[in-house]
Parts: C-alpha cells; sequence; structure tokens
C-alpha cells in the first residue's frame, strides 16, 4: 500500500506523463527547458550571507563583551586606587610644650580624678625630633576636644633645643601617653614615658 501511495505521488509532481516516450520530442523539449532552468540560488545566497553575518557578529561581539569588561575592571583598579590614597591620607594635630621652667613644686599632686578632667588625652610612639618639634604617630585617643588625628606635632618652646617632657628625653621608638589643655602638653606628672603604672592610670581614668 505504500509503495502504490509513493508511485502515485511521483507520478504527480512528475513533469513528464508516464507514457511520455522518452525519444518524443515533447519529451526532450521539456528535459532541455528543465536544465537550462537556473536554480533560484538567490534566496539561498542572501540566506547564507545573512546566517554568515550573523555568526559574524557573533564573533565580532565577543570581543567588543571582552573588551568591555576589560575596561570596567581598569576603571574599578583606578577608583580603588584613588580611594585608597585618599583613606591613607594623614592628619596631623598641632601642640606645644609647656615652658620647662615651671617648678615642679608649683604643680598639682598627680591624681588620677584630676587627669580624667584633661580635654585632651593619648598614646603614640615618637616618630621624629628635631630642634623644634617631636611627632608622634597616635595608636590611642582617650579623649580630644577636636577630631582625632593619625599625628600630633609637638613644638618645643623658643629656645629650647632639648626635647624633654618633665626632664625626661623624648626618644624615637619610645611610646609616651600625653594629655594636653589649651593646645599646650600637660607636664607635672599628666604626660610622660607609657610605664605600666601610667597605663593603669590613663585606663582608669579615661576607661581605656
Amino acid at each position: 500500500m505504500m509503495d502504490e501511495q509513493l508511485r502515485q505521488l511521483l507520478e504527480q509532481i512528475d513533469p513528464m506523463p508516464r507514457d511520455e516516450l522518452i525519444d518524443s520530442l515533447r519529451y526532450r523539449t521539456r528535459l532541455e527547458n528543465i536544465m537550462n532552468t537556473a536554480n533560484d540560488t538567490q534566496t539561498i545566497g542572501v540566506d547564507t550571507q545573512s546566517h554568515a553575518f550573523e555568526a559574524g557578529g557573533r564573533r565580532h561581539r565577543t570581543p567588543l563583551i571582552i573588551g568591555g569588561i576589560a575596561a570596567a575592571l581598569v576603571a574599578i583598579a583606578i577608583s580603588t586606587v584613588v580611594l585608597t590614597r585618599d583613606n591613607n591620607s594623614v592628619s596631623t594635630r598641632s601642640l606645644s610644650l609647656a615652658d620647662t621652667g615651671i617648678s615642679m613644686s608649683s604643680c598639682l599632686p598627680f591624681d588620677v580624678n584630676v587627669l580624667a578632667a584633661m580635654p585632651v588625652a593619648f598614646a603614640g610612639t615618637a616618630t621624629e625630633i628635631t630642634q623644634t618639634t617631636v611627632t608622634i604617630n597616635v595608636d590611642h585617643w582617650f579623649t580630644t576636644d577636636t577630631a582625632e588625628t593619625d599625628l600630633v606635632a609637638i613644638a618645643l618652646p623658643a629656645g629650647i633645643t632639648s626635647a624633654a617632657l618633665d626632664g625626661v628625653d623624648f626618644v624615637v621608638g619610645d611610646r609616651y601617653l600625653v594629655t594636653a589643655t589649651d593646645g599646650v602638653v600637660n607636664g607635672c606628672g599628666f604626660s610622660g614615658p607609657a610605664t605600666p603604672e601610667f597605663e593603669t592610670a590613663f585606663t582608669s581614668a579615661f576607661g581605656g
């Protein structure tokens, strides 16, 4: 049944009648016309070019996408560097050292309650000492009347060439506990080297 149906279908699409003789004039003429008829290659060509264009578009889009991602990463990297530099900027506060001519006999006795009333108190390490300035790299602010800074530059009194605090010379690399009032570093035992006993007094006065 299937063979018969297939045969009938082929006969319907066959350009030659079934009973047409191969050597007849009609058969030869129609066969010649069929052979001379050009295939519709234009549509095929358009489709081929279209597919090639789409494929090429994909090939070209990939580098563009990669290039866009790379540019975005570079922008992020630049932004990160800028932000890092901004975050690493160093702030400095200026103080002055009290005149060493003040007699210790005129000082108030050291008391934790008096220490706790100091408006400025910090801890840090001396990183640079010149004839005019002692620079302290602050590692902890106990209290401050202004914004906290990374460094404190302590100016030495005029005519004083020795950087000393209550008779104790500042030394680069040593750590100190310092208080100040009205921009002047307090002496009289309220500032000095960070001994364990002095650390305890500051912790008691300011709560750490």
